[in-house]
């Protein structure tokens, strides 16, 4: 193997380092804020979010993004009016942003990199959370005190435990417990 063929081998393991630490980072991350990186299945999100009743007017936020899988759904399948996603790990979010531009959705999908207890969800009419319970409930929290009445907000696998909400509805798909409320 010559030099340029060393270097080659060489240029391709710190790429390839770069991204397992890239990745790991954001798991770590993910981990710190209590919303680690999980994808819903692609075969259950069109479920889950019907099950929401989102409507072509919602502003839709998801919160802990991940890959904008869910945010891309809602704007190509529901057709809601905006959507906005809060993703704190670098490697989901870098994910996200290619797939939205690939997608050609940049001026209806906006994610942003930060921790979602920093976001301003003041204009959101519909939330969306798969996340731990304790953050569902610190999250909560935020909403109650944010949110105008009437916000949906749907949680996946784990239920709201503030009585700032009105539970709308509740139902097992596949797996998983899908738990629609609205802010009171």
């Amino acid at each position: 193997m010559g030099a340029v063929g060393l270097i080659i081998l060489l240029f391709l393991e710190v790429i390839i380092v770069g991204v397992f630490v890239c990745i790991y980072w954001s798991d770590s991350t993910s981990w710190r804020y209590g919303a680690p990186y999980i994808p819903v299945s692609r075969n259950l999100i069109q479920q889950v979010l019907s099950f929401g009743n989102i409507r072509q007017d919602d502003v839709f936020y998801d919160l802990g993004s991940g890959d904008s899988r869910i945010l891309l759904a809602a704007v190509r399948l529901f057709k809601v009016r905006k959507a906005v996603g809060y993703e704190a790990a670098t490697w989901p979010y870098l994910k996200s942003k290619f797939l939205i531009r690939a997608a050609g959705l940049e001026k209806k999908i906006t994610v942003f990199r930060e921790n979602f207890f920093g976001a301003d969800i003041r204009e959101a009419t519909f939330i969306y959370m798969y996340l731990f319970p304790g953050t569902v409930d610190k999250l909560a929290k935020k909403i109650a005190t944010e949110c105008q009445p009437g916000v949906r907000v749907l949680s996946l696998r784990f239920p709201i435990g503030n009585q700032k909400f009105r539970l709308l509805d509740s139902r097992k798909i596949n797996r998983m417990t899908a738990y629609l409320y609205e802010r009171i």
